[in-house]
């Protein structure tokens, strides 16, 4: 059972926790993302890579305890805020390290949150009964690499 816990595990390796590469044309063209709605904004740009099917859930996102959206495999959306110091979180199955992050916005800057699925965390088994929960992660990354990740993406609504 383990040996095919860790094959499931390998095999199910996600796009969407290692960041993996777009689509060629995506790659030559990084996305042109606007900025913040008003130069006293800061922009929070949140998304979630195509990945693959075994963890289709939608993750809530929370900033500051008010939930501000949900990140689907290959989707993303923003949220235009005031200054200050904000916690990411996202909804998880399972208490995960990576499951927020602190974020200290300024007016007029763009930050890029990507939401990560953790491949094989909490695998559990019962009988013949595989449980594989949905655990996620968030990390910040830089602008130009995130641009490049979120081009073939589409808006959440």
């Amino acid at each position: 059972m383990f040996l095919l816990a860790l094959t499931l595990a390998g095999s199910a390796a996600s796009a969407d926790s290692t960041g993996s590469s777009p689509p060629p044309a995506a790659v030559t063209e990084a996305a042109q993302l606007p900025g913040p709605a008003s130069p006293a904004l800061a922009r929070i740009y949140i998304y979630r890579g195509i990945g693959n099917y075994l963890h289709p859930a939608w993750a809530g996102v929370w900033l500051n305890d008010v939930k501000v959206g949900a990140a689907a495999p290959g989707t993303f959306f923003h949220r235009d805020v005031p200054s200050g110091t904000y916690k990411l979180t996202v909804d998880t199955d399972l208490p995960y390290v990576d499951q927020s992050r602190t974020l200290t916005v300024v007016a007029n800057s763009t930050t890029f949150v990507r939401v990560y699925v953790v491949e094989g965390y909490g695998i559990s088994f019962s009988g013949t009964t595989v449980n594989i929960p949905n655990v996620f992660g968030v990390n910040i990354v830089e602008g130009t690499v995130a641009r490049r990740e979120i081009a073939p993406l589409t808006p959440a609504s």
